[in-house]
């Protein structure tokens, strides 16, 4: 029967996986191993993945920057220029 805290994780290429206080790092590990075969049978799909991530990373970190250009009050020119 399942503990209190255990967690089911089933996704494409994972074995439902349980994951409980007890023993964590086991589970970790076996979850790393299957996600690193799901890697070795479909490396373009791996890469296209890591892409994506890569991608959303760099978008979330402009985030702030792009909120706080839009809050900031526009800057008046300099004289003698247009």
């Amino acid at each position: 029967m399942p503990d209190a805290h255990d967690i089911a994780v089933d996704g494409p290429g994972l074995q439902n996986v349980s994951v409980s206080t007890k023993g964590v790092r086991a589970r970790i590990t076996e979850g790393a191993d299957q996600i690193a075969q799901v890697v070795r049978d479909n490396p373009k799909t791996a890469i296209a993945a890591g892409a994506a991530i890569a991608a959303g990373a760099v978008a979330a970190a402009a985030i702030p920057a792009i909120r706080a250009a839009k809050k900031a009050p526009a800057r008046k020119k300099a004289p003698g220029r247009k």
